[in-house]
């Protein structure tokens, strides 16, 4: 909400590449629908950190959002190659999937966020 972003904002004037606040506060943008701003920090961070799977997630949610689904399938593809284990990436590869009208895949990308979910740890 506008709380989070302040509050991001004000603790990157103190330490202004500080990657976890912005990747944050991208994630606070993308809750409160400004969708340039949040991929502006998705942006900044994904540059910090390519090999970090929930930046590829937090892509995939955005695409989502922004009614870009081919676009979210292959962040979280990206996001799978790098965390196969993240039942939450499944749920949303899903939930694309349903939104570009492959039930099949978006079947399939369920049922394996249940087999994730259920797993003994």
């Amino acid at each position: 909400d506008e709380y989070a972003v302040e509050y991001y904002n004000k603790a990157l004037q103190i330490e202004s590449k500080d990657s976890i606040s912005i990747l944050s506060r991208g994630e606070s943008y993308m809750e409160l629908e400004k969708y340039d701003s949040a991929m502006v920090d998705f942006n900044y961070y994904l540059n910090c950190d390519p090999n970090d799977p929930y930046i590829h997630h937090y892509y995939g949610k955005l695409y989502i959002r922004m009614n870009q689904n081919e676009d979210a399938v292959k962040s979280l593809h990206t996001a799978i190659e790098l965390d196969s284990l993240d039942s939450e990436i499944y749920m949303d590869l899903a939930l694309a999937y349903k939104a570009l009208g492959q039930e099949q895949e978006a079947l399939e990308a369920k049922d394996k966020a249940e087999t994730i979910s259920n797993r003994p740890q």
